[in-house]
């Protein structure tokens, strides 16, 4: 090879760095946006990067939006006293919604959590945080709860209109990402992604709880009727992730169909399945251009999603589960 060759190769292998560089800088700037101590998630510019996902891991305590806002700006006022007349009359609907979140997580049904808080003495909406923020109020409530002698870690961030973070799972006291079960559920997720990225994103785009706080004119019983329908949908969401995980574990292809007659019998599972198919149609048309991160957080695996839509759906890699949301979007 002449010496023009080799500086032409050597100038081309620079170029190629140098972009690959840049583009890997922008991919991980903009996911710093919605990890900030300091900022409100932006919409960050990306072009269509298809299949590809990117990986990365945090290793300092940086806070996801909204619980940047944590302890920041605090009210020194109760929770029933900022919402006045309308957290009074909906706040059956907080208190259903987050429970049966945590029910979910825990795998029991809402009246074991019930039994929990009774125990304890004391309602979710009674140790509840407020911070104000340029744009609104965010409340947060964190705890520790005992569930059939299983102890979970439960983070909740919302604002008058619905449940922006929600997370629930077992409380370690340990540092468990250098773990042979943390590199085994991180594997696992990685494998779910590679194969079922576009139908991981799809069923990720709704999956916020709305408590709908600020509403006066509302009827109590719809309003119960309301979170329940939500919780449901919410729990088809969560089953199709559990259903691709299971495939990829036993090395088949999701079945839909199959999935929801499992869940709710053949006689129902075709219309639900026919529903599901025109949501998710409708939900990929607005997320043709994104990016997939995987994130390794300080106790659970966070997937963001990054585009027309940022959203973050928590994975606990220990004990494979899913384990909760993150809705970055304003």
């Amino acid at each position: 090879m002449n010496r023009k060759n080799v500086i032409s190769l050597g100038i081309t292998l620079l170029c190629t760095l140098l972009i690959l560089g840049i583009g890997y800088t922008g991919i991980v700037k903009g996911g710093k946006l919605l990890l900030s101590n300091e900022e409100a998630p932006k919409k960050a510019e990306f072009e269509n990067t298809g299949s590809n996902i990117f990986y990365g891991k945090i290793e300092d305590d940086i806070q996801l939006y909204p619980w940047n806002y944590y302890g920041q700006n605090e009210i020194d006022e109760s929770f029933l006293e900022v919402i006045g007349y309308s957290g009074n009359e909906n706040i059956d609907s907080l208190e259903l919604s987050v429970r049966l979140l945590e029910a979910y997580c825990c795998d029991v049904d809402v009246t074991t959590i019930d039994t929990v808080y009774e125990r304890k003495q004391s309602r979710i909406a009674d140790n509840i945080k407020i911070s104000e923020t340029d744009d609104d109020l965010i409340f947060f409530y964190q705890d520790i709860l005992d569930v059939n002698g299983i102890r979970y870690q439960v983070k909740v961030a919302f604002d008058e209109w619905s449940i922006r973070s929600f997370s629930c799972m077992e409380y370690r006291e340990s540092d468990v990402r250098e773990s042979a079960e943390w590199e085994e559920g991180k594997r696992l997720l990685s494998e779910m992604m590679n194969q079922y990225q576009e139908m991981i994103v799809g069923q990720m785009c709704f999956m916020h709880m709305p408590v709908y706080l600020s509403t006066y004119e509302i009827d109590h019983e719809d309003m119960l009727e309301n979170v329940y329908c939500n919780f449901e949908q919410y729990v088809i969401n969560m089953e199709k992730m559990k259903g691709i995980q299971e495939a990829v574990l036993d090395g088949t292809e999701y079945n839909e169909k199959t999935r929801y007659e499992a869940l709710y019998g053949a006689e129902n599972s075709t219309d639900i399945v026919e529903e599901k198919k025109r949501i998710n149609a409708q939900e990929q048309d607005g997320i043709t251009d994104y990016s997939c991160q995987i994130i390794e957080l300080n106790d659970m695996i966070l997937i963001l999603i990054q585009g027309d839509y940022s959203i973050g759906l928590f994975y606990d890699p220990i004990s494979q589960k899913f384990c909760g949301y993150n809705y970055f979007q304003q």
